[in-house]
């Protein structure tokens, strides 16, 4: 049950952020976690393989070779623990379409929003100004739009005022505001 819940949210990060939500994932998974894997969650790799095959059905694009990114984690040296994981990975590959489309179907049930790219592009062009995103913009969509950014090498290249070491921290404070904005306009609005 625990490595099913784990493949709902990654399942729900996905569907809610979209490609920032694989950005994150590799982020902080990549290539794995220190120490022994727990039968808890599914291996890293075959979460990044649950993601993948859901992000085409999604219409999230993939970064090349994203897969290629994880390892795992060595499996216990307990052989109870062991036989744990791999009786919850077999249940697991057996479930785990039938669970993310649930996941999804939950979703679109409550109206969550989806990453639209035209409001990505918005802010993504704000940014580029070294300015916070002017609109209501969703969270899923500024948040996208900052991992753009973060992977734009040139961002800011002909902006001397910010030095290249100062680039992730500008970056963020525009994020940041931006989702500052975002709340203000939607407390208005209510």
């Amino acid at each position: 049950m625990r490595q099913l819940e784990e493949v709902f949210c990654d399942v729900m990060g996905l569907r809610l952020f979209s490609e920032a939500y694989l950005h994150a994932f590799a982020y902080l998974l990549s290539p794995a976690l220190p120490g022994e894997r727990s039968p808890l969650y599914p291996t890293v790799s075959r979460r990044a393989e649950i993601l993948k095959r859901v992000s085409h059905q999604l219409s999230v694009q993939v970064p090349e070779d994203y897969t290629k990114l994880f390892d795992n984690q060595p499996d216990s040296m307990n052989r109870q623990t062991k036989l744990y994981s791999q009786i919850a990975d077999d249940v697991v590959a057996k479930t785990e379409i039938s669970v993310s489309e649930k996941a999804i179907e939950f979703a679109d049930s409550k109206s969550v929003p989806t990453r639209q790219v035209s409001n990505v592009q918005k802010a993504v062009q704000a940014f580029e100004m070294v300015m916070p995103a002017n609109a209501n913009l969703p969270i899923t969509d500024l948040v996208n739009a900052g991992w753009i950014c973060e992977h734009t090498p040139s961002l800011w290249s002909s902006v001397p005022q910010i030095d290249i070491s100062d680039r992730s921290r500008v970056l963020h404070d525009l994020v940041l505001k931006s989702l500052e904005v975002s709340e203000y306009c939607e407390r208005i609005e209510s």
